[in-house]
């Protein structure tokens, strides 16, 4: 199982390929891309099952488009509120590199604009306003500094580039994973850490609805 691109020598494979996990009744792969070639920002991809060879190798391929990073220079506002609501505009360069592989093609640019996210740390939210130098977006929950960081294609984001955005306060507890103890008697619920502000409280009811009296008075 393997990709084979267009440049690839005939009967033979080009990068090895993963199975994955079929979604909705649909076979999946994974193969690492080479680097772009010096010619063009794209390679046609095809798949085969048995080495490359002629007679195992998909009648059908898909482009993939090469982007060059892009680079963010400021975000104003630099701080907010830890719950996270605040509007926030990301200047920078190179926002629209992946949109501009098809220009040819309306729906699909918009499409690939739609793709743009800007992550807070590690949360990622998307852009509500896209150009090539400008993003616009809604600030996700977080805590302390966080670096800023662009992916074009909602997965692979910029290098950071020292520019952070400060989270003020603190934000509603985040569900992080929940499991039964070894006994399977227990449920055992883990949150983001944060400080507590005990008597004031950040979630959605007070902690007394589930933890004992004296849990919450400590």
């Amino acid at each position: 199982l393997c990709c084979v691109f267009d440049d690839t020598p005939a009967g033979t494979c080009g990068v090895a390929g993963t199975l994955l996990v079929a979604v909705g009744g649909r076979s999946r792969m994974q193969c690492k891309v080479p680097a772009a070639p010096t010619e063009a920002m794209y390679r046609t991809v095809a798949v085969s099952l048995n080495g490359g060879s002629a007679l195992s190798t998909s009648s059908t391929s898909a482009t993939f488009h090469y982007y060059a990073q892009p680079a963010v220079s400021s975000i104003e506002p630099a701080s907010g509120d830890a719950l996270g609501g605040a509007l926030v505009t990301v200047r920078g360069a190179g926002f629209l590199a992946l949109a501009s592989a098809f220009t040819a093609d309306a729906t699909a640019a918009a499409d690939a604009s739609a793709l743009v996210r800007v992550a807070f740390g590690a949360i990622q939210t998307t852009a509500l306003f896209v150009n090539d130098t400008l993003l616009v977006v809604v600030t996700p929950w977080g805590k302390g500094q966080a670096a800023v960081t662009v992916a074009l294609n909602a997965q692979q984001l910029s290098s950071p580039a020292g520019l952070e955005y400060e989270f003020i306060g603190l934000h509603s507890p985040e569900l992080l994973s929940t499991s039964f103890d070894p006994t399977g008697t227990q449920l055992i619920l883990t949150f983001d850490s944060q400080p507590t502000d005990h008597g004031g409280m950040v979630g959605v009811g007070p902690c007394a609805l589930v933890l004992a009296a004296a849990t919450v008075a400590a």
